[in-house]
């Protein structure tokens, strides 16, 4: 199944991010109040009452933090905040690009949105802003951590190895790609021209290695290109010496349009 949605990172996504993390401080703040009470009770009324300054003035920053922040537009100018995610094959993207770190979304319930926290970005998703799909298919696709309550993962469907390279072919061949790319029949191996920090040409080889089953299980990754082992590193001043140097190398292999 294929879920699609737009997800807005604007300045009332951050002041409502900025909002839940006043709001746990709060708890946080809270709990520890609560229990110092036992130690405050050998005092007066107003020392047990002192304890709860700090979860009460938390308490008053969230509405404030929130109103500051959703006034605040300046600092977002020219910054895109609107955002396409698609869920499919258990890989999460945004914009086109799969987010690698699944280990760091989480996803944060309420009536008429969802609210979207990646590894250092927020988003926030409305109920009418699927494009393929529904909020409520996209829930039930989300295994949701018991121990860590709003932290996210999405199982992989069972797919063959051929199936595997082509999908990962397919999602990482552009930010692999260099001047000019070159890839086995079988998909599994890349090479790359590419410009290095010196101004220089590189050849970048690359492999696939793909996850066996307990890596699919509890990373949630199918596998990735990986470069090389054993691959020299190669320095050229132009594209045409890096291309002659490995055009043997290559001669079976197909060019990246």
């Amino acid at each position: 199944m294929k879920i699609e949605f737009y997800g807005y990172n604007d300045t009332r996504t951050l002041a409502f991010y900025s909002a839940i993390i006043m709001l746990q401080i709060f708890i946080a703040c809270l709990i520890v109040s609560l229990l110092t009470i036992p130690f405050a009770i050998v005092f007066s009324i107003y020392e047990i009452l002192y304890i709860f300054i700090l979860p009460a003035f938390c308490l008053f920053l969230v509405p404030i933090t929130y109103l500051i922040n959703v006034k605040y537009k300046t600092f977002l100018k020219g910054q895109k905040v609107k955002h396409k995610f698609t869920l499919e094959s258990g890989y999460l993207f945004k914009d086109n690009k799969v987010i690698k770190k699944y280990d760091e979304i989480s996803i944060y319930k309420f009536k008429k949105f969802l609210f979207l926290v990646l590894a250092k970005s927020y988003y926030m998703v409305r109920n009418t802003d699927y494009i393929e799909g529904s909020r409520e298919e996209f829930l039930k696709l989300c295994n949701f951590n018991i121990s860590r309550r709003h932290h996210v993962v999405f199982d992989l469907p069972n797919k063959s190895n051929e199936e595997i390279i082509e999908f990962l072919f397919n999602n990482e061949i552009n930010e692999l790609k260099g001047e000019r790319t070159f890839y086995s029949e079988d998909k599994k191996r890349i090479i790359s021209i590419c410009k290095n920090s010196a101004g220089s040409y590189s050849s970048n080889r690359y492999v696939i290695d793909i996850a066996d089953e307990d890596e699919r299980k509890y990373c949630k990754l199918y596998g990735s290109y990986v470069p090389e082992r054993n691959s020299r590193n190669s320095f050229y001043e132009t594209i045409e010496d890096a291309f002659n140097d490995i055009k043997d190398e290559i001669k079976d292999y197909i060019e990246l349009k």
